[in-house]
């Protein structure tokens, strides 16, 4: 049996939500860059629809990889592991004190 969310009291909704957004916000990736399974893909764009965080998530992904993608610099596979590679790089270059 799944949730619902006209199963769902008016106080619990908005619990419901914010997992619906920490779920959701770990596909948009995968969801952006379309390497969800269909039906994945098919629940994610619907939450985005609803959503408008999500939605502008979505939408700072795209244009983010889009510009990425203009420059012509290497394309990380993800947001995250640019981020990771980033921070190796910082913490790998000595201090100047």
């Amino acid at each position: 049996m799944t949730l619902r969310e006209s199963h769902v009291c008016p106080s619990c909704s908005a619990h419901v939500m914010m997992w619906r957004h920490f779920a959701v916000r770990r596909l948009l990736d995968p969801f952006v860059d379309r390497e969800l399974p269909r039906h994945r893909m098919r629940q994610v764009a619907a939450h985005v629809a609803e959503c408008w965080r999500c939605d502008g998530r979505a939408q700072t992904l795209r244009l983010v990889k889009q510009v990425a993608h203009r420059l012509g610099g290497p394309s990380p596979e993800s947001l995250t592991a640019a981020r990771l590679h980033r921070f190796a790089r910082e913490i790998s270059v000595p201090s100047a004190t």
